[in-house]
């Protein structure tokens, strides 16, 4: 595809990108167990009460999870480590904001500026065109 004249993205793709990328992270193999079966037991009581049906997660594009995981490699701290905690661990600001010593108040202002700066990175790399590859 074409490089388009306006080579940014948008709010919304910037999102559903960051989205995507936390993602491919959730999904890669965790350390945390040996891998056997017996690390996917769940009680009976566990199974009762599923709720309601929901819909499948959207699959991951891990091209361009690569390349918004290159761009995230390239940012700075604290910068960096908001969007690991905001879009792949899912943790709460202030907890984060405590980890690496920034006001609580600013998580929001934090998280403004790096997904900027995962914009720009994306665009001066040229890894925009991955992203719209669809």
């Amino acid at each position: 595809m074409a490089e388009s004249a306006d080579s940014t993205l948008s709010d919304d793709e910037l999102e559903r990108q960051l989205e995507n990328w936390g993602r491919w992270c959730r999904e890669l193999p965790s350390r945390g167990h040996c891998e056997s079966i017996e690390s996917r037991y769940r009680s009976p009581q566990h199974w009762h009460d599923l709720g309601a049906p929901q819909a499948p997660p959207r699959p991951v594009d891990r091209d361009a999870a690569l390349a918004v995981n290159r761009a995230w490699g390239a940012m700075p701290q604290p910068w960096k480590a908001i969007v690991r905690d905001w879009y792949v661990f899912r943790a709460n600001p202030k907890m984060t904001c405590r980890r690496v010593k920034i006001p609580a108040l600013g998580h929001e202002d934090y998280l403004h500026d790096a997904r900027l700066m995962v914009r720009n990175l994306l665009t001066r790399h040229g890894w925009t065109t991955i992203l719209r590859a669809d």
